[in-house]
């Protein structure tokens, strides 16, 4: 069988990823409105049924918004840290009787037939992690939301088969946008904040030495980036270092309004 991932939605206002394979998988955060995950779901040929769990990065509207209406249709557990998770069921974000499963960062484990590794990740929430799904031999890593990119992570995510990697902003657009108060700039580009295309760009090109072939530039501001500028960056940074198109790697940008690309990598 073949790892199968797609991102359903990603961006600032919504983010939702299917990982898994044809037959079960899990969807790691829904940001996004039942109605808009069940419809993409369907549109990539994932029975909503086949939905062993929700994997929680963080507590932020645009991850968790739909949760507590999707898992009264799906009705499977809830997989987040303890601070987020508490979160959730102290702001009722959370339906009645929800099954929840606390995860510590680092302490992998197993769910059905896939094993699955938190890990910390720099941001402003209460104990954000990011994922390391193994599914039949393979890996996808999802790391969104974070303000750095610490040696750690890369250790934690290096080799993936493919990894979702935020590209947030662009650093220039977002000192120059008129409509984003100093505060908000400053939390951004804080580290505890959000990647900016060339941490991301130079980060995509250590790992892809290290092995990762496929990446998909994820969590883009729709107000300071633009996806050919994130695309571009990526793309001529991985060229530089003598990265080979099609050959040493894949890449593509998730979308905001629609299902991206879908990965079957065997």
């Amino acid at each position: 069988m073949a790892l199968v991932t797609c991102a359903l939605r990603s961006g600032s206002k919504g983010n939702c990823i299917y990982v898994g394979n044809e037959h079960e998988g899990v969807l790691v955060d829904v940001g996004i409105s039942a109605k808009c995950a069940l419809d993409s779901l369907k549109e990539v040929g994932i029975n909503y049924k086949n939905i062993k769990a929700i994997l929680i990065t963080h507590e932020h509207s645009d991850h968790i918004s739909g949760v507590r209406v999707l898992n009264k249709k799906l009705n499977v557990p809830i997989i987040a840290s303890k601070g987020t998770l508490d979160y959730m069921e102290n702001n009722k974000k959370l339906a009645d009787n929800t099954q929840i499963i606390s995860v510590s960062s680092e302490n992998s484990f197993y769910l059905n037939n896939f094993e699955i590794l938190p890990f910390d990740i720099p941001h402003d929430a209460n104990e954000p992690v990011g994922y390391r799904i193994y599914v039949d031999g393979q890996s996808c890593s999802v790391v969104t939301d974070l303000g750095f990119f610490p040696k750690k992570i890369q250790n934690f995510v290096e080799g993936s088969d493919i990894i979702y990697l935020e590209s947030n902003h662009d650093i220039d657009m977002l000192n120059k946008n008129s409509n984003y108060p100093e505060f908000l700039k400053k939390r951004i580009l804080s580290r505890k904040g959000h990647l900016d295309n060339s941490t991301c760009a130079n980060n995509i090109t250590k790992l892809c030495s290290l092995g990762t072939k496929h990446f998909v530039l994820s969590h883009l501001s729709e107000n300071n980036n633009a996806q050919d500028l994130a695309y571009q960056k990526t793309y001529t940074t991985l060229l530089a270092a003598n990265a080979e198109p099609d050959y040493d790697f894949s890449l593509s940008v998730a979308n905001y309004y629609s299902i991206s690309n879908i990965y079957r990598i065997k």
